[in-house]
């Protein structure tokens, strides 16, 4: 503050003196101008904090818990706010003024610590006008699980149960000034978007017991006996069950606590000037481009894991393993910005080191009893995340979260808003997993920074929850995407980001807005319908891939994790339980776990070489773990680090998995005897689809109308080869053929746009039109050729057939993905093995320049695009396309000049969880183009809409074995 103490405490005294001097004002007028009074004063004395507060509640909040203000005090405060909320025009409002004017005068002295004077306290009244009704508390309760039934909204309740007593019906009491106010949009989002019934997690809750003749204040004031649920009244409600015995008065609502988001998600949604929920679908539809920030970022990271096995490696050996973090990427640098970049992190690296060495142990945290990026599930926050650095020894625990990057607009303690969010939130994560055992302490470590660098992040409560409350939002954000259905003609969500609508956004959010606006508005009727349509698809998809649906099958999604018994996950066969560990090589550079099956072990469990996993250690027999619906549930699921692994071999006696993060600390891995692996889920493909929606609209308007099938394919014509023109007609010898693949491969060597081929199975659409069209494109032309399939075994197969085309083929094509994922024949062809040994760019280019091939799976390819900018493709095949959803598809295909999608949409569909009525199409203009239900591939589609259309030449069948 600029001014002292006392000389604040004056200034305030006198305003609120000159308010009531105003004999011109009516007393409505001078309790709002108090009100204002009031909300200066919280903003004075926070203004130092330099905390982006999204409400005044939060403000308030704050200020009361740093300055110590009496209870009784803040209880006023707020009944103050919200008797000025509820004061009718025209009201005298006299006593709601006297009650502003003690209350403002109490206040002041509660954070000035100094007294009012004489002249004020005349004017201050002895007692405050209104009873103080202090609510007495009969029990707490730190997490509740409720479903809310219907809505009270005259009386500020819901109707629910307790999944732990769900015998009983309780109130959920919302809109407490003092307690729950910030959760109010959160209430305006349950009945727009949610319905009822819904579930709640319920945060720091006081209950009261309801006695039979309970009396309830309507907004109004006045004295009346709970009332009948207005809107919704259903009679039989009170003759079915009791009156309720208890009212919860939570802190925080957390909706849907299951449909867990990703802390740096919601995190990233606050920056210096407050919290914007747009930014969440900003990062939904808008590819992320490699930046130099970014890359410094991965680096820094790298170098913090390397150093925690090592502290005494040096910058000179380390820095040449940088390249095999992104090798792609780091090729399409030029020089000057490698330099750049080699510089900048060397920076990083003695600040990293000198923190392992000695730095962290000034702040009491043991490197050596620290944890590697660990994951945790907090399905009572409804959260998800990946620590940086996790220190845990006895009761002593510390979140370390590190920053490559500066503060922007840093708050009091030199951090910025979204970072000092993020470790607000991973507090809660661990303490929801770790219970009372742990009091972590929170830091950033800003790596860039020449001194200082570790800052630390105090816990506020209400800054947590007021990032519940935006993550309640963006939760609602995906609900709307989802309702995205039937008549797609309209999509308010979507149509709301503008610029219009988001004025105050600046920098690169303004941008990313701009350019979504440009992109959507730009689109006409047909394709925004498009867009529309795919994009609810792709979020219920998503929705069900967290949450699933209970019904027959009992599929639960990801969160079959913690809402399923052992019993259901075994009959489900969902789980491999009770492995234990033979071998423990987490702390290696290939960090792996051998487990050796026990008696226990379900042999027949649904898994697979190649499947992700969540790993975590077993509970014990005796151990009961209380369900998110408070049934004991005997082993299944324990609150706990997980580890995130796919799965390399199952054997019926062995399983063999790879962790994402390698571990230097094995203490948890030698503390636990057995362990448990379950499903995984990520996120990563559906943000796929989201993307390359967008990709399909910002696509050429030709290449726009081509997917969508309103303009007919080119028809064959004669292609450029060097040398001169040869017309791709007529008879040609194609070795080991039939007559009818003959006549199919000279119609996709002379497609122009696109060709589809269908063929059952045994008809030889890989063995043999694949591996003849790559043949002919390899000796005929100088074209590159970009191979692809939807599943590692396929792309197996496509290695086979190159190999069997002879030497030069075989030394002439590349595969991008993971050793593990490959068949053992064909490792030595990954673009990992073949750059092992590289630490420059100009060889990588050179390797690249050396493969006119490359093979990978669709999803091994989105996660390396920097291969479309290193080499030129003009052709791209893609077979099991049946398999693959359109919105996988429309954004990638328009980077060709010619497609050829291979599949069998009778024998392979794609696989969609939602029900085939909630994808059905039954807007007229989309079926106009043969859209019929979204569950169907492109391949289909555009397959039936040749057929349609008479396009004979872009489409054909195999018919025969062979």
């Amino acid at each position: 503050m600029s001014l002292n103490k006392p000389e604040l405490a004056r200034l305030f005294y006198l305003e609120l003196l000159k308010i009531h001097s105003n004999n011109g004002w009516p007393a409505a007028t001078k309790a709002g101008a108090l009100a204002r009074l009031l909300e200066l004063l919280f903003l004075e004395i926070t203004k130092a904090e330099n905390i982006a507060f999204t409400t005044l509640f939060a403000r308030i909040a704050y200020a009361c818990h740093k300055f110590e203000v009496e209870k009784k005090t803040q209880y006023w405060i707020h009944f103050f706010r919200k008797k000025l909320r509820v004061l009718m025009p025209g009201e005298d409002g006299g006593e709601v003024y006297r009650l502003g004017l003690k209350t403002t005068a109490e206040a002041v002295t509660a954070v000035f610590g100094e007294a009012p004077p004489e002249e004020v306290a005349a004017i201050v009244p002895q007692k405050y006008p209104f009873t103080y009704s202090e609510i007495k508390i009969s029990g707490f309760k730190p997490l509740v699980r409720v479903i809310a039934l219907m809505d009270d909204e005259e009386n500020d309740r819901f109707i629910a149960q307790d999944a732990d007593a769900p015998a009983a019906i309780i109130y959920v009491q919302y809109n407490m000034a003092e307690r729950n106010e910030p959760f109010n949009p959160t209430i305006r989002e349950i009945r727009a978007h949610f319905g009822f019934p819904v579930t709640l997690s319920l945060v720091d809750v006081e209950i009261v017991e309801s006695p039979q003749n309970q009396k309830s204040p309507n907004v109004r004031g006045e004295e009346r006996p709970f009332p009948s649920v207005t809107n919704q009244a259903r009679p039989q409600f009170a003759t079915r069950h009791p009156p309720p015995a208890a009212t919860y008065r939570p802190r925080a609502i957390v909706v849907e606590p299951d449909y867990l988001l990703d802390v740096s998600t919601v995190a990233n949604c606050f920056q210096g000037s407050g919290a914007e929920p747009v930014v969440y679908l900003l990062q939904k539809f808008l590819p992320v481009g490699q930046s130099v920030p970014m890359m410094v970022g991965n680096i820094a990271n790298f170098f913090l894991d390397e150093l925690m096995h090592n502290p005494r490696a040096t910058f000179k050996e380390t820095f040449p393993k940088v390249f095999k973090l992104n090798p792609l990427a780091f090729s399409l640098l030029p020089d000057a910005t490698i330099r750049e970049v080699m510089h900048t992190s060397q920076k990083h690296w003695v600040t990293l080191q000198n923190m392992v060495v000695q730095g962290f142990k000034k702040f009491d945290i043991e490197p050596a009893e620290c944890y590697l990026e660990p994951s945790f599930y907090d399905e009572k926050h409804g959260l998800q995340g990946r620590l940086d650095v996790f220190f845990k020894k006895g009761n002593k625990s510390a979140i370390i979260e590190l920053k490559s990057g500066s503060a922007f607009m840093p708050n009091r303690n030199g951090i910025g808003a979204s970072h000092y969010i993020q470790t607000l939130l991973y507090d809660l994560m661990v303490r929801a997993t770790f219970g009372d055992e742990v009091e972590p302490a929170c830091y950033i470590l800003y790596s860039k920074m020449d001194s200082r660098q570790l800052k630390f992040a105090p816990r506020v409560k209400s800054e947590q929850n007021e990032a519940l409350q935006l993550r309640n939002q963006l939760v609602s954000l995906d609900r709307q995407l989802a309702a995205i259905q039937g008549q797609v003609v309209k999509a308010p969500v979507l149509e709301r980001i503008t610029t219009n609508h988001f004025p105050h956004l600046k920098g690169f959010h303004q941008r990313d807005v701009e350019l979504f606006e440009k992109t959507y508005t730009a689109l006409n009727d047909l394709e925004r319908r498009y867009f529309n349509a795919f994009t609810g698809f792709t979020a219920r998809e998503h929705q069900l891939a967290k949450t699933g649906v209970q019904g027959l099958e009992n599929a639960n999604g990801l969160a079959s994790l913690w809402l399923d018994d052992l019993a259901q996950k075994e009959e489900n066969f969902q789980i491999i339980k009770a492995l234990k560990i033979r071998e423990n090589r987490a702390n290696e550079d290939e960090a792996l776990l051998i487990f050796e099956k026990t008696a226990e072990t379900n042999q027949l469990a649904n898994f697979r070489t190649g499947d992700i996993a969540v790993l975590y250690p077993a509970p014990a027999q005796r151990e009961v773990t209380s369900s998110p619906f408070g049934e004991g549930r005997e082993g299944a699921w324990v609150n706990a680090q997980i580890f995130k692994i796919t799965i390399l071999t199952i054997t019926p006696l062995e399983v063999t998995v790879r962790l994402r993060y390698k571990q230097f600390n094995l203490q948890i891995f030698e503390e636990n005897d057995l362990w448990n692996l379950e499903h995984d889920q990520m996120d990563m493909s559906f943000n796929a689809m989201y993307q390359g929606l967008f990709l399909f609209a910002q696509a050429a308007v030709e290449k726009r109308k081509l997917l969508l099938s309103t303009e007919a394919p080119s028809t064959g014509l004669p292609i450029d080869l060097p040398g001169g023109n040869q017309n791709i007609s007529g008879d040609i010898a194609f070795t080991g053929l039939t007559k009818e693949q003959s006549r199919i491969l000279e119609k996709m060597l002379s497609a122009q746009d696109y060709f589809l081929l269908w063929g059952p199975p045994g008809t030889g659409k890989t063995s043999q039109m694949l591996k003849n069209y790559a043949k002919w494109i390899f000796e005929n032309t100088e074209e590159n050729l970009l191979l692809l399939a939807y599943t590692n075994r396929a792309v197996d197969e496509i290695c086979e057939v190159l190999e069997d085309l002879g030497s030069d083929i075989s030394e002439s094509y590349l595969r991008i993905g993971s050793a593990y994922s490959a068949g053992a024949r064909f490792v030595p062809k990954l673009l990992h093995e073949k750059t092992a040994h590289i630490t420059q760019r100009a060889e990588l280019k050179e390797v690249f320049e050396k493969h006119r091939i490359v093979v990978s799976t669709l999803a091994s390819l989105s996660g390396n695009m920097a291969v479309l900018k290193l080499k030129k493709f003009r052709r791209v095949v893609i077979d099991e396309a049946s398999q693959i959803l359109e919105p996988a598809l429309v954004g990638l295909l328009p980077q060709f000049e010619q497609f050829i999608l291979i599949g069998d949409h009778k024998q392979l569909p794609a696989v969609v969880v939602q029900d085939a009525t909630a994808s059905a199409v039954t807007d007229g203009l989309l079926q106009s183009i043969g859209l019929h239900n979204l569950r169907n591939s492109l391949f289909e589609r555009l397959y039936h809409r040749c057929i349609g259309q008479g396009w004979h030449w872009a489409y054909d069948q195999l018919s025969h074995q062979g």
